[in-house]
Parts: structure tokens; C-alpha cells; sequence
């Protein structure tokens, strides 16, 4: 038997290591079996020895660790994370292979032997599963990895197992890359100077879950960016493209990842296609994330080289901002669908457009109330590594994300975000939820009138439920408290019309038996 793996785990608590499923702990150690030494792909390559040095991150706030390393992997450099806030997990690309850690940074499992580029990931809570950027420039194929990461048990485990990992193929993403722009009937490859790629694109890379552009709700939409080359001698690269797709049908074209014979399985169509100026980039939105709290989008991306530029590394985009159909500057007359930038952080004057100085390329994910997990890569021994940190966000344009040190930094007064009650009808049942803003939680009580007659209110949840027996106009108010700042009041005048019965409370009962 060939020599095991040694990796070593090292813990920030006094308590044992505990081996990965595949592995044996030895002592402080954890010894991966030969079995576990990394996947071997359709070339018939094996992926590297893995080496296990993740490090359990210090208590933290909301049960996020301030910080984490996600271990060091002879591997491409991290390019994506993702979080199952949920069920405790954390997700990295390292380009080449996945790993599978816990919220404490311990290591589960990883999936390698990956040939392509995996690029950004995110989960879709939909389904449970991840999805990520996959791109097989040579043979001109860009998927979406879809990995069921609730099997990923083991180190070690292989790409093309298709019960852990299936693709669907974007077709629409070919058709740019892969255009002959100059028209001369060749078309150049994977060449960033060169006049062929329809926008410069090259490839895919940032991938996030959110609604469709224009709305902060409403059924969830897959969005995938385009990677776009920098070259600085074309003008049609200074935009960021963005595609929308309804995943929701998208079993009937998945299929397993075969390297050596890539499939062209995939929609034929978009639910958009969307066009972000921002200036010139390199290679595009490495990592894009969708925070629901703030309702916008963020765009993360290495800085580009065009001098007329301001070349920011960080854009946002306001979810609710609506595109609107116009020319793409520097296309010679294309037109698209236009999503303005938001209006904070820095500005250039030159060219109006907004951003930040700020490193989100290798790892971005949202938490929510305002709460960030950056990545930032690095060498470790000749192996790459990931250490991610706690952020808040503060829009600030000196410095948009800061690290959080205490949960009071995130504390903030209640502010009311649900809508006036519809009206409802006596004997039948009536629902509605008060919803507010706040850190932490609110709860919500009656402060002034009373709650019409067989309706009651939820403190915690803020569901007003029942089913009322008076008709008429009651006028009360509820307020939203949580001990930060003043509490929130929402005055209600809720109309409760006049069902069965006439509405008479036990008499009126009465009168719709007897007649």
C-alpha cells in the first residue's frame, strides 16, 4: 500500500481533532487513506494530494466566526464561496476542486479532478444545491455545476460522479465568446487581444440567486456574469453582462460532467440579458452576490487598465433600479438592456460612474442584516489557501465593508417594511404579518385602540390572525420595539366587511339558522 496523506488539522480549541469521513485520526493528525488522495478526471489525471488545514474559527456573531481558513489545497486559487446557513456548511471553489467545511471551519469533504475553471458559487434555496461558473474555454463550453453537496461526505470525491455533480450548458455564453468578430472566418480562441468575443467576453464566471433585475421580490432567477477581457484597444468591453435564467425547469437538460466529451445540453433562451457599464475590468464580475437585506447587488471585479476609466473593483446595483432599453456606448450600435449603476460610493466625474476600492474578486457572500463574508487568497507552502472575515457593510466610499467586531455593531432601531392589512371579512379567517427591520428582532405589541373582535397579534412573529365576527373600521396601532433607538408605530385602520350572516356576533349566527 502506498504511504497515506498526512494533513494536519489544527484547532483553536482544546478539543480533539475529529477525522473527515475517508480519513483516520492519528493523535493531533488527520491521515487521509490512500483512497482519498484526490479524483482522477477522463484524461486519466489525479488531482494532487489533498492537505487538511482548516482552522476553526473564534465565537462569533449571528453563529458566523469573525474569521476562518478554509485549508491548504494544491489547487487554483479561491475564486468563490457560498454559505448553508441553515444546515452549517461552507462552500469553496478553488477552481479545480470544491471543499466542504462547517461553520467552524472544520473540513467534511471535497470534490476535485476538475479541469475546467469552477469559478463563483452560490446556493440555490430552492433546492439545497450549489451552483457555480464552469468554463471549458478550449472546447468552447460553459456550464452551470450543480453540486449536490448534501453527498459530499469524504475527501477526495470526483467531479464526474454524476450523483454529485451535474451541468447544464449556456449556449448564449458560446455564442458571444466564440463570435468572429472581424469576420476574417477564423475565430481566435482564448486570445484576450485579438478583435473576436462578442462585449470581450471570456467566458463566465460570477453566479448568484436573486430576483429579476427591476424588483427586490418575487421568484428567485439564476444570474450569471460574463468574464470580459481587458484588452485596452476596443471600445465594447467597458460593460458588464448579465444573464437571468428560471432554473426551475432546468432538470430536463442536466446532465453528468464528461470531461473528455463535453454535452451541449442547455435552455435555448434567457429570461434576460442585461448590460452594466462600468468601465473597463479584467476578465469581468469574478464574483457577484445579491443581498436581500439591502435589496442590491454587488459586482466584484479585478481592476482594469483603461486610463479614461476610474477602474473601481467593487460596483452595486440597486435591485429595484429598472433596465431600460438604449445603445451600448462603444458597440458601434448595439442596443440592450441598460441597468444603471447605484448612486453611492466614489464617483468619477469624468464618466459618472460609481463604485468602490474594495477587494470582493475570490469570495463574496451575503449573510444578511448587513453582515459579509469576504475572501482573500494566498500561498501557503507552495499550496493555495482561503482565509474568510466577518464584514458589515457601511457604504461608506472610503471603506464600504469594515470588520465587525461585536454583534452591537450591527444593532439597529425597527423601521416597519410591511404594507397596510388588506381588509377582511367576518367568519372567515384573516392573516397578516407585521414585518420591520431590525436588529435584533422586534416584537410587536397592540400600543393604542384595540384588535377588532376574534383577532389576536403574535408579539414574536408579528402574524395578526383570527377570524373576526364584527364588521366595520377599527383603528388601532401596533409598535415595533427591540431596545435600540425609538421604537416604530404603525398606525392601522383595518376595514372588516360584512361576510355570512351579517356579521352579528352569536346572534347574527343565530339569524343565519333560524332565518
Amino acid at each position: 500500500m502506498a504511504a497515506a496523506v498526512v494533513a494536519s488539522v489544527m484547532a483553536m480549541s482544546a478539543s480533539p481533532a475529529v477525522a473527515a469521513p475517508g480519513a483516520e485520526a492519528a493523535g493531533d493528525e488527520v491521515v487521509l487513506t490512500e483512497d482519498f488522495r484526490g479524483a482522477v478526471n477522463s484524461d486519466g489525471e489525479r488531482s494532487a494530494p489533498v492537505s487538511v488545514t482548516a482552522t476553526p474559527g473564534v465565537p462569533g456573531i449571528k453563529g458566523f466566526a469573525k474569521t476562518l481558513n478554509a485549508g491548504n489545497w494544491d489547487a487554483g486559487h479561491v475564486q468563490g464561496i457560498a454559505v448553508d446557513a441553515d444546515k452549517g456548511r461552507i462552500y469553496y471553489s478553488f477552481t479545480t476542486m470544491l471543499v466542504k467545511t462547517d461553520l467552524a471551519g472544520n473540513v467534511l469533504g471535497t470534490v476535485s479532478g476538475f479541469t475546467g475553471h469552477l469559478g463563483d458559487l452560490d446556493l440555490n434555496e430552492a433546492d439545497g444545491r450549489v451552483y457555480g461558473s464552469l468554463e471549458y474555454k478550449a472546447q468552447e463550453a460553459f456550464y452551470i455545476a450543480i453540486l449536490d453537496v448534501d453527498k459530499v461526505d469524504r475527501i477526495g470525491m470526483d467531479a464526474e460522479d454524476a450523483a454529485i455533480v451535474t451541468t447544464v450548458h449556456l449556449d448564449e455564453v458560446v455564442d458571444d465568446y466564440s463570435a468572429d468578430m472581424d469576420q476574417n472566418g477564423v475565430f481566435d480562441g482564448n486570445i484576450g487581444n485579438t478583435p473576436d468575443h462578442r462585449y470581450g467576453s471570456s467566458g463566465i464566471d460570477g453566479v448568484s440567486f436573486g430576483p429579476k433585475f427591476g424588483s427586490n421580490d418575487g421568484a428567485q432567477y439564476l444570474t450569471v456574469a460574463y468574464g470580459v477581457y481587458s484588452n485596452v484597444g476596443r471600445t465594447d468591453n467597458d460593460n458588464q453582462v448579465l444573464l437571468q435564467y428560471d432554473t426551475s425547469g432546468w432538470g430536463a437538460y442536466e446532465r453528468p460532467l464528461v470531461e473528455a466529451d463535453p454535452h451541449r445540453s442547455g435552455p435555448d433562451t434567457m429570461s434576460g440579458k442585461y448590460f452594466v457599464r462600468t468601465g473597463n475590468t479584467s476578465y469581468g464580475v469574478q464574483n457577484l452576490e445579491y443581498d436581500a437585506f439591502l435589496g442590491r447587488w454587488f459586482m466584484g471585479v479585478y481592476k482594469g487598465s483603461k486610463p479614461q476609466f476610474p477602474n473601481y473593483t467593487l460596483f452595486a446595483i440597486d435591485a429595484a433600479t429598472q433596465p431600460v432599453l438604449g445603445e451600448l456606448e462603444g458597440t458601434g450600435g448595439d442596443t440592450g438592456l441598460l441597468i444603471d449603476l447605484a448612486q453611492d460610493g466614489l464617483v468619477d466625474p469624468a464618466t459618472d460612474i460609481h463604485g468602490w476600492v474594495q477587494k470582493a474578486d475570490v469570495g463574496m457572500e451575503s449573510l444578511g442584516d448587513g453582515l459579509f463574508y469576504l475572501a482573500r487568497n494566498s500561498v501557503v507552502n507552495g499550496r493555495e489557501t482561503a482565509d474568510i472575515t466577518l464584514h458589515r457593510w457601511t457604504g461608506n466610499p472610503a471603506e464600504p465593508f469594515v470588520p465587525v467586531n461585536d454583534e452591537s455593531e450591527l444593532h439597529r432601531a425597527p423601521a416597519f417594511t410591511s404594507p397596510a392589512p388588506a381588509a377582511a371579512t367576518t367568519g372567515t379567517g384573516y392573516s397578516h404579518t407585521f414585518s420591520a427591520s431590525a436588529f435584533p428582532e422586534a416584537r410587536f405589541t397592540v400600543s393604542d385602540g384595540n384588535l377588532p373582535r376574534g383577532i389576536a397579534l403574535d408579539e414574536a412573529s408579528g402574524v395578526l390572525s383570527g377570524t373576526p365576527v364584527d364588521p366595520g373600521v377599527v383603528e388601532f396601532a401596533v409598535t415595533a420595539e427591540n431596545g435600540v433607538g425609538e421604537p416604530a408605530t404603525q398606525q392601522v385602520a383595518l376595514t372588516v366587511d360584512a361576510g355570512v350572516g351579517g356579521g352579528l356576533g352569536s346572534l347574527g349566527s343565530l339569524g343565519a339558522l333560524f332565518g
